[in-house]
């Protein structure tokens, strides 16, 4: 089974170490592909040291920057979405590219709603090449009792809680109190926006 992750930030890697501990083939595309040996990489300010790879990164098969998406897409049984949305990124799942996915193939997202053309998704659903969907995120939320995702067969629709967890106000307090420190220490913040990027 091969598992292709589109966006490799630490939700991707998480996703990616969790596909290689059940056995599947992992690869994976994201916005610089020679970002993992990148200094200005956030996994530095949490320690890492050059050369060394964050959680879920080192077992993955391949990284590619956004040129590699087709290959990913016929290769892969499972797509996960999990890139941020800006403009480079929006609708980047469209007919041309759904064209392009393995037949029978599943669509995850995971990222947001706009990553995906819906009405070529739900041709792609009842048509084909598609076997199926995993949505928790759209474009127009909360899906509306109309929306045709409802009706297909193929296709799990959740509601926009796959970054829920036991742990996540926890991880949040936690993420709040280390940036608090460093920020009254003058050290580098984690997780800080960048204006340029768009995430």
């Amino acid at each position: 089974m091969t598992v292709g992750i589109v966006g490799l930030g630490s939700i991707g890697r998480a996703v990616g170490a969790l596909a290689t501990a059940f056995g599947c083939r992992v690869v994976a595309t994201r916005r610089r592909p020679g970002a993992g040996s990148d200094e200005a990489r956030p996994e530095r300010a949490a320690g890492l040291a050059a050369g060394e790879f964050a959680f879920g990164e080192m077992m993955l098969e391949r990284v590619g920057g956004p040129e590699t998406l087709p290959s990913l897409l016929a290769e892969s049984d499972f797509v996960v979405l999990a890139t941020p949305l800006t403009p480079d990124t929006e609708e980047m799942i469209d007919a041309a590219t759904l064209a392009l996915m393995k037949p029978g193939a599943w669509l995850i997202n995971i990222a947001r709603g706009r990553l995906v053309d819906e009405r070529a998704l739900i041709r792609a659903l009842r048509d084909g090449p598609l076997g199926g969907a995993i949505l928790d995120t759209f474009r127009d939320e909360p899906l509306p009792p109309s929306s045709p995702f409802y009706d297909l067969p193929n296709v799990i629709v959740t509601p926009h809680t796959s970054w829920s967890s036991g742990r996540v106000v926890d991880r949040s307090v936690e993420l709040f109190c280390d940036n608090l420190r460093r920020y009254a220490a003058g050290e580098p913040l984690l997780n800080v926006v960048d204006p340029a990027r768009g995430y």
